[in-house]
């Protein structure tokens, strides 16, 4: 009869080695290396590894850090066995000795918290199979085994050269009531392929098979080094079965935009993500242990991701897993220092090497913020509403075009660095002037179709520009050195644009990365477009920034 609790599988990759690592280890190579599962060794008459390092809290630890675990057992070997010096199993006592060795071993698994339902895999090393007897023997030793595991629940595994005993004499086995559950079978031949020439793909096929793929190799990940043999798996493990998150691509980024998630117990057909309970509306898991999921299009943050599978477990709430949603609209620069500051729309100011004097987060905005301009004579800042409101940090306010709807909703803001004050734009191309002189605006006289995104102070002779989403620049006591009107690629739209302080010129970007230099400016831009639309231009002490939606600096 077999265990009442079912296997847990995992196909992953996997080590061995000698002796249970330090948790240290565990957590270093958990963090850096393609590995999800470890051998351990439990004991046994003829164990040269006695499970050194293998604890109950061990166990628990690691199960619950996200690695799989594959319980071996070195009991008493084949009496015609390759390698000299051996305990040997005697063949008039053969089943008896199996259904102790299974006894043993079971008792040692559950010592160290590894409960009925798991797998055990007997290590039977080479032996001469043309010693009929001897081969026989082996046989009904791992039949006994098998039994008595079932017997005290667990799920019986062996392992052994693949061409040398285990494919003579354990494969045909297969089928039969004491044929072992799990076949791990040594084949270095460098490849993780679960088949083999020397078993048919119908023994042991689907979620049944182990392979050592390679030996005697020393890695290092995350600064621990550890000598191993190497396993590709899809076979029984002891694991917790609940998906675990290890690591995010990033801890934040925009809606709809792409998180790569690394872990263990993903689950191919029935694995979601949540963001704060909001579902991903595709995920795509391409191993036990990673995935992809895209954010939804409306996320509370910042939030935590959890990953659930088909069974209902859902993974550990920790650091990994906290994830902050920012769709970021706008930026600015902050001269002083050379950092930056960037918002969102619900007004989440973000300070990277700048000083932070605050923000609207929190604050039930009548309308989303669309632009922000930093205070050239205060090194404060002001962010700027589609509805007209400003707000200001730090720096003056002078006032707003709030209320003055028909001219269309604010795009985007200027400070000019000889007043103090600012401009605001309307996307039909309406200037508002606080502080700073009016020197005209294409409102009425724009293109057909075309859409004001953005402007942009001349430094130098205290003008400004007006650029739209098609590349038309419109220039007011600034000089025009041209624009990419009638010449943007297919699908491209410019998003903003920057002057350059260190001489008369100016960048326009695209939503793909694109930059167009005139005037003094130097050329750049982005050779691929990034996992978030560009959004901001802002200018440097030595050229330009590039902010994406996701919140990325190129």
């Amino acid at each position: 009869m077999r265990p009442a609790v079912g296997r847990a599988v995992a196909t992953v990759l996997g080590f061995d080695a000698c002796g249970a690592p330090s948790t240290s280890t565990m957590a270093a190579w958990l963090r850096s290396s393609p590995y999800r599962a470890v051998g351990v060794y439990l004991g046994g008459a003829n164990a040269a590894c006695g499970g050194e390092g293998l604890s109950p809290s061990w166990v628990t630890t690691e199960t619950a850090a996200g690695w799989d675990l594959i319980p071996i057992y070195v009991g008493l070997q084949a009496p015609c066995a390759d390698q000299s010096g051996l305990a040997p199993i005697q063949p008039a006592k053969a089943a008896a000795e199996g259904a102790a060795a299974a006894q043993d071993a079971a008792s040692e698994a559950a010592a160290n918290a590894m409960a009925p339902g798991s797998p055990i895999y007997f290590d039977m090393e080479a032996w001469n199979t043309a010693n009929a007897s001897c081969s026989a023997a082996v046989v009904n030793f791992i039949e006994s085994w098998t039994t008595t595991l079932h017997d005290l629940g667990y799920w019986s595994g062996i392992y052994g050269s693949a061409d040398s005993g285990i494919a003579q004499d354990i494969a045909p086995l297969y089928g039969r009531p004491g044929a072992p559950d799990d076949l791990w079978f040594a084949q270095w031949d460098g490849s993780t392929s679960l088949t083999s020439p020397y078993f048919p793909s119908t023994d042991w096929p689907g979620d049944s098979r182990l392979k050592q793929y390679s030996g005697n190799v020393t890695q290092t990940y995350g600064g621990a080094t550890i000598n191993l043999d190497q396993d590709s798996i899809t076979g029984a493990v002891v694991g917790l079965g609940q998906p675990v998150v290890v690591s995010m691509s990033s801890v934040a980024g925009a809606p709809e935009s792409q998180l790569i998630i690394t872990g263990a117990h993903f689950a191919t057909a029935s694995t979601t993500v949540s963001f704060g309970g909001v579902l991903s509306p595709q995920v795509t898991v391409s191993s036990s242990g990673s995935l992809v999921a895209t954010v939804p299009p409306t996320v509370p943050g910042p939030t935590e991701v959890t990953v659930t599978t088909g069974g209902g477990g859902t993974s550990a709430i920790n650091a990994a897993s906290a994830y902050t949603v920012r769709a970021d609209v706008a930026a600015a620069a902050d001269a002083r220092s050379g950092g930056y500051w960037s918002v969102t729309a619900a007004g989440n100011v973000v300070n990277v090497n700048a000083p932070w004097f605050g923000s609207k987060a929190g604050a039930a905005l009548p309308a989303g913020i669309v632009g922000m301009a930093a205070d050239p004579a205060t090194g404060g800042y002001w962010l700027v509403s589609a509805d007209g409101n400003v707000y200001n940090f730090d720096a003056p306010w002078f006032g707003s075009p709030f209320g003055r709807a028909p001219h269309g909703s604010v795009v985007g803001m200027a400070a000019d660095p000889s007043t103090g004050g600012y401009w605001v734009v309307t996307g039909t191309g309406h200037v508002y002037q606080y502080h700073a002189p009016w020197l005209g605006s294409p409102f009425g006289h724009l293109p057909s179709g075309a859409s004001v995104v953005g402007m942009a102070a001349d430094p130098s002779t205290g003008g400004y520009w007006v650029v739209t989403s098609a590349g038309n620049v419109v220039n007011y006591r600034a000089p025009w050195f041209g624009s990419p009107f009638g010449r943007l690629p297919s699908g491209a739209s410019v998003v903003g644009m920057a002057a350059d302080p260190s001489g008369p010129g100016y960048w326009l970007a695209t939503d793909t990365g694109a930059v167009d230099a005139y005037g003094a400016a130097s050329l750049g831009g982005l050779t691929t477009p990034p996992a978030t639309p560009v959004v901001a231009i802002t200018p440097t002490a030595t050229g330009y920034q590039l902010l994406t939606a996701g919140g990325g600096l190129q």
